[in-house]
């Protein structure tokens, strides 16, 4: 669910930026939607699993482990839209 939220939220911020830099909203609108959802999940198969595997039994933890995929395609959407605002100003 929270994955869900953060990649709305993503769209949104992606877009706004792009309009406010008076550039192709939607092309950055999908970018940021795509970075966000396949960094999501990475993080799910490589740390979300594993970790589901050990601590399995306790529910409160898994469910906190289970939005570990969300934090993480947060932490890269906000990474590549550095990126990719710092690359532009370098042009």
């Amino acid at each position: 669910m929270l994955a869900k939220l953060f990649s709305l939220v993503v769209l949104v911020w992606f877009y706004k930026t792009a309009k406010d830099r008076s550039e192709n909203a939607i092309q950055w609108a999908v970018i940021g939607f795509i970075g966000f959802w396949l960094m999501a999940a990475i993080g799910h198969f490589v740390i979300t699993k594993p970790l589901l595997a050990v601590f399995h039994d306790s529910w409160n933890l898994a469910a906190l482990i289970r939005q570990i995929p969300a934090f993480v395609g947060l932490a890269v959407a906000w990474l590549v839209r550095k990126k990719y605002l710092t690359g532009k100003t370098e042009d």
